[in-house]
């Protein structure tokens, strides 16, 4: 007779096997002596996958470009504000397109718990590291990463796109609107993108840290601004570590849009003077 360690006898009391048994385990009673049996499955729950990633991405721009479609169908020769309020308007639409699409493959087609999608409270003892020191590190991170650049490059730091649309020529509700994108849509829907979707999907295939290494990359590489690639990947890499730490999509939205909000008034005091 073979030795299976999964299947044997256990000489714990009932209340201590019990109290061992883990999620996803099967109770079964030896045939021949009628001894409890414990049968452990540690087949990997379901989760996302890099086909999701790829189909969430794929469809994201699909809807940004079939937003634009039906607007340039009813807006014949828009000026440039209306542009830009168009452009405003259709990315928050697709963002929050994301997010429908997230939870509808997570909840629908994998039938995973709020808690596995990310949606949970971390506790103080999680958060508070993150919560002080993330934003210090990031800016000066960024801050030296400029400073370099121009020491011995001679690169002076890139202008942000975002500045032509907050400056006091738009109108305000082009203003307001681009708050909104900064501060809630984009740290909502990249989160889940690139941390609930694509870290977890590396994860499957590497350890965790290249994982983080990898979503972080791709991360920056998305927003197509050479100069910006290198601190978005940076800040990628961190909110892939700190979504690891604590499994809480509440804490890196809040982080993200923390670290959107800073550069969004550092953008303000640079216009201001």
């Amino acid at each position: 007779m073979t030795h299976d360690p999964e299947h044997e006898p256990s000489d714990l009391p009932l209340e201590e096997q019990l109290g061992k048994i883990d999620e996803g385990a099967q109770l079964q009673l030896s045939p021949p002596t009628g001894e409890l049996l414990i049968e452990h499955h540690t087949s990997e729950p379901p989760g996302f996958t890099m086909a999701d990633f790829v189909v969430i991405f794929i469809s994201y721009f699909f809807a940004i470009f079939a937003a634009f479609g039906v607007a340039t169908a009813f807006v014949s020769h828009p000026d440039q504000q209306t542009k830009h309020g168009l452009n405003l308007l259709i990315t928050a639409i697709a963002n929050v397109f994301l997010v429908g699409l997230y939870l509808m493959r997570g909840r629908l087609m994998y039938k995973m718990s709020w808690d596995a999608l990310g949606f949970r409270l971390p506790s103080w003892k999680e958060s508070w590291p993150w919560l002080v020191f993330f934003v210090p590190v990031v800016l000066l991170f960024t801050n030296a990463y400029v400073y370099v650049l121009k020491l011995l490059f001679a690169i002076p730091a890139p202008k942000q796109q975002i500045a032509d649309l907050l400056g006091p020529h738009m109108p305000l509700w082009i203003r307001g609107l681009a708050v909104v994108l900064i501060l809630v849509f984009a740290p909502l829907a990249e989160e889940l993108l690139y941390r609930g979707v694509l870290f977890k999907a590396l994860g499957r295939m590497m350890p965790m840290q290249f994982a983080a290494i990898v979503s972080g990359l791709l991360f920056g590489a998305a927003h197509l601004q050479a100069h910006t690639i290198i601190p978005l990947a940076f800040l990628g890499y961190l909110l892939a570590i700190a979504y690891h730490k604590t499994r809480s999509m509440y804490l890196i939205i809040g982080l993200h849009a923390a670290n959107n909000a800073l550069a969004f008034v550092s953008l303000l005091l640079t216009q201001g003077s």
